[in-house]
């Protein structure tokens, strides 16, 4: 199996074309495209193999990255990527439900890490992961739901190369087999937020400026439970207003 694209030249969209091969089935795909350069980097997953398989574009052709085990059925998505604003580094994270931890592969100019490494340990095993870059410098906001209900965000720093500012919630979310959390920003201020909706029909969220809140705050009480939650922000650079789907 292989994944399948068209590319659009701006009048037309191409014939139906492959990438190169991963193994049956593939279950979830990712895209993420580099704000710097024509390149983009795609994650599928096989659960004909538990594995993940990573690929990049280069306005072209398709070339195959590396793969690691994740050890899961397939039923969430337990891996994101995400860019660099201004460097074009990028970071894959992801949940292996063996040892139920998180991991990480960054690529700095152009060369991966050779092997998995170790981003945390939640308290249970990973089933949803987000991976938001922050309009502001070259910081990635991660976000993660496990088995139990709980959410956790941490900050990758895009200058100083190194992990940080680890969160776990107090309020979870109510259904641990649906997505009911994002993470987005305020464009002008680069503030992050991470949302969800708990189980007791509230809408949650922590800012982060210099720091994450130290508890969890309520936005509002919702007429029912979240199952899935989406946000996304104004590119507008002077804008401080952010979008929530529910």
């Amino acid at each position: 199996a292989a994944p399948r694209y068209r590319t659009w030249d701006g009048s037309d969209m191409s014939a139906e074309a492959t990438a190169q091969s991963t193994v049956s089935t593939i279950a979830w795909v990712v895209l993420k495209s580099s704000p710097v350069e024509y390149e983009m980097i795609m994650g599928a997953y096989s659960t004909g193999t538990g594995r993940l398989y990573v690929q990049t574009w280069d306005g072209n052709n398709w070339t195959s990255n590396w793969d690691t085990h994740l050890n899961a059925s397939g039923n969430y998505r337990l891996f994101d990527i995400a860019y660099e604003k201004n460097s074009g580094d990028a970071i894959v994270v992801f949940g292996n439900s063996n040892d139920d931890k998180l991991y990480y592969r960054k690529r700095v100019d152009g060369t991966w890490d050779s092997s998995d490494q170790l981003l945390m340990t939640p308290d249970s095993e990973v089933y949803w992961v987000r991976a938001e870059s922050r309009p502001t410098n070259d910081d990635i906001f991660v976000g993660m739901v496990d088995v139990d209900r709980f959410a956790y965000a941490m900050r990758w720093d895009g200058t100083a190369d190194s992990w940080g500012d680890q969160i776990q919630t107090s309020a979870k979310v109510k259904n641990a087999q649906k997505e009911a959390f994002d993470l987005t920003f305020e464009r002008a201020s680069g503030d992050a937020f991470l949302l969800w909706g708990d189980d007791a029909k509230n809408l949650k969220y922590r800012q982060f400026t210099s720091a994450w809140d130290s508890s969890d705050i309520t936005a509002y009480l919702l007429p029912d439970e979240v199952m899935w939650l989406v946000a996304a922000h104004d590119p507008l650079a002077t804008s401080s207003t952010f979008a929530i789907g529910m």
